[in-house]
């Protein structure tokens, strides 16, 4: 099945470098199969600050996020809503920590040159009842630059 993504970012010039963004996921909805269905469409619209202030070494070492999450599946709140943040240890490491529909995320990223591998652990709720069982999932991504 083919389908489309849509997003923009823009970062307004401010000391703590704030960028808003939004997202549209699955925009035509494609059919990829009879038994499973359309993909289903979600949107999402979030914000950063880089709330340090001083020289620039200092500035872009914490990044503060929080994201709004609808796909439509969802009813409560919370599992809407995401919050993370970023900590630049060196240049090329950074520790990731948040939180996704009420658990905790957290991660690793390493970058060098055009390289950048990124491992994370994140929680999916299985249940029928929010809360009812956690399901600890986890993702390595690697990824080029050109």
């Amino acid at each position: 099945a083919f389908d489309a993504d849509l997003g923009a970012l823009y970062q307004l010039q401010s000391p703590m470098k704030p960028t808003i963004g939004a997202f549209i996921g699955n925009v035509l909805a494609a059919k990829f199969s009879d038994e499973a269905g359309s993909l289903r469409r979600h949107y999402s619209i979030g914000a950063s600050i880089k709330p340090l202030t001083g020289p620039t070494e200092r500035t872009e070492k914490l990044t503060l996020a929080a994201e709004y999450y609808d796909d439509g599946a969802h009813v409560n709140a919370l599992n809407k809503v995401r919050l993370g943040m970023q900590f630049k240890l060196t240049d090329n490491f950074s520790l990731l920590a948040g939180v996704k529909g009420g658990y905790m995320t957290g991660g690793i990223d390493f970058n060098w040159n055009d390289v950048t591998i990124t491992a994370s652990t994140y929680a999916e709720e299985l249940g029928e009842r929010p809360g009812d069982r956690e399901s600890r999932r986890y993702a390595v991504d690697a990824s080029l630059r050109f």
